[in-house]
């Protein structure tokens, strides 16, 4: 005959209990939660990077496509979009067919481009406002000249 222990329920009640309070633990639940802060910033370290560098190579290409505008006339400034487009110095792949179609579709002599005069279509005031109520001006052209005197209302 096999004899019951009447206390027997509560060593088995307080092994479930030691073994509860082990990961219940303050430190037990501190350390957890620090290794989760851990890993979730590393996480968001490694999304961060990954946003900079897409960033840092958008900044890239919008460069090169500036340095691309910055030409003589319109039509030199498309034909160096288009090279950047041919070369793959640029990326993406939407705005590589963005510039592809716009150089294929404007027409010759038309188009974005800047100029190497960093006073070109500046204008410079020349006299005081006359009794027809225009002044005349001078304004700057791409190659560092003066055109001749325009007529402006005042």
């Amino acid at each position: 005959m096999s004899e019951q222990n009447p206390g027997g329920h509560r060593i088995d009640v307080r092994k479930d209990e030691a073994q509860a309070s082990r990961w219940s633990s303050p430190l037990a639940l501190a350390i957890f939660t620090a290794a989760f802060a851990g890993l979730v910033n590393a996480g968001l370290n490694w999304e961060n990077n990954n946003y900079q560098s897409k960033l840092g190579q958008s900044n890239n290409e919008a460069a090169r496509i500036l340095q691309m505008l910055n030409a003589p006339n319109s039509d030199q400034a498309a034909a160096n979009l288009s090279f950047l487009a041919e070369v793959g110095l640029i990326s993406d792949p939407g705005l590589v067919q963005q510039i592809q179609n716009y150089v294929k579709n404007r027409k010759p002599g038309s188009g974005a481009v800047t100029s190497s005069n960093p006073h070109a279509g500046e204008i410079g005031w020349m006299g005081a406002c006359d009794a027809n109520h225009s002044r005349p001006v001078l304004r700057f052209d791409n190659s560092g000249g003066v055109t001749r005197p325009d007529q402006v209302p005042c």
